[in-house]
């Protein structure tokens, strides 16, 4: 930024005017960029000041000009102000890849100017990391303009390992290319492995009850890395019947894995595999593991009937009987069957054929019409249908079974008499009709209704049966039809409507408990899930998200094993989890169950967070505090509101910086301390068993009288020894205590409101308040003994003053004097603040120590 400044005219007498260029960002922090107090000199000052320490921040100047003494006439200033952008390149990472072990990565200018020429050609190199280790580094020559992309690779050999890496690879590593930001040459990515399954398939396709399948299933590690070995579970309609180990998968590579199941049940049923079935494996996408296939089992003895005729909608005769119009696919007992067909308009039906049925296999026939003259009546089509009452539950659950009946008869020796009833035909067709809402009653009550095609001369047996769906309750009750359940159907379409009265309509109570609400990190956790039910508890079911490093890991839910027991008329069940993964920061736990009625309840979701980890960002240079969890609630164990887990993680990262003077006593006092090895700090354990310094922490709230919200942050610094100066004043111990004072802003942030230090005393004690954006001075005594009492007494009265407060890594920085120890906001004030006025004999007692000093100086 450039500035002009100066006086126009008239200013006499004036002491001149100060100018100050301001930065103030979005978030309110204020940077002073100049400040220059010009006279009236009648010339134009220039100032030039360097922006490159605002890169990156957004936000708004200020242009400040403040009159001096009045001249008692109007006079004018001009100031003018420009700011200058120098066009630079910018590198940045856009893309890094592997291919055939071979790590790749696109690198972009997006800078105002170009990097190299054609006589001039630009060489940087670009470093590559793997786990925060040096890897590899390639170079590149050549000319980069604004906007292109440039692409390469490293000449390293990479060899995956489980469980996951982290890559990071940084442009212009060795800092040869001049950027307009050299904050964001590395691009940083956690690769993982990615399982998913790609297919399923099985043989024989249609088993029949009994027989063996064998079923294959093809994997694919999709991601970066290698995965570590883990199982796979298949799982038929929702249990699981199989498990299998699934080895260590390269990137890219598949594998097929072979799982054999024996179906016990005829029917549709639903293949799930899944893999990875225990979250052993950490991926980049955990929503990709399953795979699903639909089978159907036959009896042991059934197969099918495939019929076909040209033209299509011929009738079809099984055994003389109507069986339904062609296309059409027949389940039968395996036998030998006859297959006549019936007329199709303007055409002569063909001759009947006999065909024989094997189990689990599928027999085709065909017929072929003929054309006639005169067309045959048109066949009619009968149905059963009905409606569906207070039925509560969802009626994906429920399914229509009519079946052929037979009337059976037996003789009761006890009545005498023979007594008889409809039962399903042995060998005969069984449909199963789906239920739809028919109509929306009072409170949101449904009527549902089904409908299936029969033919027009048969007995028929009707029921509501139970389907198993999705992770729904199996519901029980009893069904009132509303008329005989078995139905003869002689040319005309039957309606049998049912009520449902269910066995019990109270969902059972359930709730979860942890036996530990705020565990440490990697600490083994039980989950509970409490069931109670008046009728008892048939199923409970979990489901565990966890959240990681970066993302969350969705759970699936899974049945759990529980023991139930009889207590003052109600049925009390309780299962069981335990829980401990390293890894993972929180979980989030759901539970439901199932009573012996169908009904279901979810208890309230419940999460912990593991070993209280709290993200704290510093911002404003060290002046804003925010973080992602709120400063008040629980874990509260000294009960002043705050979270124990943001009070012990902010009192950690707001520690201030200690700078020893270079002449400090305690330098020698420590041998520890000549162990740095270029280092510019040393932790307190470090400083092992001599003289040393300990650092005390409190932290609580403070509401202002004016109702204003604070945070204290209370640091005590304890030494070892305080030294004195020339051996006056030195005793054992030393403590000095800064107190931060945080304001409120919400939940998550505060803000540095100025900082108080105590030093000395106690004639020349300070009570010093230093502010951290503004320039702020303290007036303290200065004390020295009365040769006749013998007493201390204020000598005069010293004022100092330091700009805002610094800051080193974000953390507020202190000065800590020579020896004494007490703490100032800067060196400057350090050094020039006096301790103590010595009189006339405590003078010549301190020229014999020390002829450089006439008095005793705090820095």
């Amino acid at each position: 930024i450039r500035v002009k400044i100066g006086f126009l005219y008239g200013a006499v007498g004036t002491d001149g005017a100060n100018f100050q260029v301001l930065f103030m960002e979005e978030e309110e922090n204020m940077y002073t960029i100049l400040s220059h107090r010009a006279a009236y000199d009648s010339q134009l000052n220039l100032i030039i000041k360097d922006l490159a320490f605002l890169a990156g921040k957004t936000g708004y100047f200020i242009l400040r000009v403040d009159a001096g003494r009045s001249s008692g006439r109007d006079w004018a200033v001009w100031v003018e102000a420009r700011i200058e952008t120098i066009t630079l390149p910018d590198l940045i990472v856009t893309d890094v890849w592997q291919k055939d072990n071979t790590i790749y990565y696109r690198i972009k200018n997006v800078g105002d100017a170009g990097i190299g020429s054609l006589g001039a050609p630009i060489k940087f190199c670009n470093m590559l990391f793997i786990d925060g280790i040096e890897t590899s580094k390639d170079c590149f020559t050549g000319i980069i303009e604004p906007e292109q992309e440039v692409t390469s690779s490293f000449n390293y050999q990479w060899q995956t390992a489980p469980p996951k890496h982290i890559i990071k690879v940084c442009a212009d590593w060795e800092q040869n290319v001049v950027e307009k930001d050299e904050r964001n040459n590395c691009l940083e990515e956690t690769w993982l492995p990615e399982l998913t399954p790609t297919s399923i398939s099985w043989t024989p396709t249609t088993p029949t009850v009994g027989e063996r399948l064998s079923i294959t299933v093809a994997l694919k590690n999709v991601g970066d890395v290698a995965s570590a070995t883990c199982k796979g579970a298949l799982l038929v309609s929702g249990s699981q019947v199989a498990l299998v180990s699934i080895p260590r998968l390269s990137p890219g590579e598949s594998r097929n894995m072979t799982l054999e199941w024996t179906p016990s049940v005829e029917g549709l049923h639903e293949l799930t595999f899944y893999v990875d079935y225990y979250n052993d494996v950490e991926e980049g996408n955990e929503s990709n593991n399953v795979i699903i296939g639909n089978l159907k089992v036959v009896g042991g003895n059934k197969g099918w009937l495939r019929v076909t005729t040209e033209p299509v909608k011929g009738s079809i005769y099984l055994n003389g009987t109507y069986v339904g119009l062609a296309p059409l696919e027949i389940e039968l007992k395996a036998g030998t069957y006859n297959v006549s067909f019936g007329d199709v308009e303007g055409f002569i039906k063909p001759e009947p054929q006999t065909v024989k049925v094997h189990a689990g296999k599928v027999t085709n026939v065909t017929g072929t019409y003929i054309k006639i003259t005169t067309p045959p009546p048109r066949l009619q089509k009968c149905f059963i249908s009905g409606k569906i009452y207070a039925f509560p539950y969802d009626h994906n659950t429920l399914k229509i079974k009519i079946g052929e009946a037979e009337r059976v008869c037996h003789y009761n020796p006890l009545t005498r008499e023979w007594e008889c009833s409809f039962v399903y035909k042995q060998g005969g067709r069984v449909w199963y009709a789906d239920v739809s809402v028919h109509m929306y009653g009072m409170a949101g009550a449904r009527t549902y209704g089904y409908i299936t095609e029969v033919d027009c001369d048969g007995t028929y047996l009707v029921e509501p049966v139970y389907q198993p769906y999705g992770s729904e309750c199996g519901w029980r009750g009893r069904w009132i039809p509303s008329n005989a359940v078995f139905v003869e159907v002689n040319g005309t379409s039957k309606e049998v409507n049912f009520t449902f009265e269910p066995f019990d309509q109270t969902p059972p109570n359930i709730k979860i408990e942890f036996s530990n609400d705020w565990p440490e990190r990697d600490e083994s956790v039980e989950i509970r899930i409490l069931a109670e039910d008046n009728k008892g508890i048939k199923n409970i079911f979990i489901k565990i998200d966890k959240t990681l490093e970066g993302y969350t890991k969705l759970g699936v839910w899974r049945r759990l094993d529980f023991a139930q027991y009889f207590e003052e008329g109600v049925y009390k069940a309780t299962a069981i989890e335990f829980f401990r993964e390293s890894s993972v920061k929180k979980i989030v736990v759901d539970a439901y169950a199932c009573d012996e009625g169908g009904n279901s309840r979810s208890a309230i979701q419940r999460s912990i967070v593991f070993g209280c980890q709290v993200e704290i960002n510093l911002l404003g240079g060290g002046r804003r505090v925010t973080s992602d969890t709120p400063i008040f609630g629980r874990p509260d164990r000294d009960g002043d509101g705050i979270s124990d887990c943001w009070e012990n993680a902010a009192m950690e990262e707001l520690n201030p910086w200690i700078e020893l003077d270079e002449e400090e006593d305690l330098l020698g006092g420590n041998p520890n301390l000549d162990r740095l090895s270029g280092r510019d700090h040393i932790t307190l354990d470090e400083m092992g068993e001599y003289d040393r310094v300990i650092l005390f922490s409190r932290v609580t709230p403070y509401t202002s009288p004016a109702g204003e919200r604070y945070i204290l942050f209370y640091y005590i610094v304890t030494w070892s020894q305080d030294y004195g100066r020339f051996g006056i004043e030195a005793h054992g111990g030393d403590t000095e205590p800064v107190i931060m004072a945080w304001r409120e802003v919400d939940d998550y942030t505060i803000d540095l409101e100025c900082i108080y230090i105590s030093a000395h005393g106690p004639c020349n004690k300070r009570d010093d308040i230093w502010e951290p954006y503004i320039p702020s001075c303290n007036s303290v005594p200065v004390c020295s003994k009365n040769i006749v009492t013998g007493e201390e007494e204020e000598f005069f009265k010293e004022e100092t003053c330091s700009q805002p407060l610094e800051f080193y890594r974000n953390r507020l920085k202190l000065y800590a004097s020579e020896d004494k120890h007490a703490l100032y906001p800067s060196c400057q004030v350090c050094e020039s603040v006096t301790v103590y006025a010595p009189n006339e004999e405590r003078a010549w007692v301190t020229f014999l120590a020390s002829i450089a000093d006439m008095a005793i100086f705090g820095g």
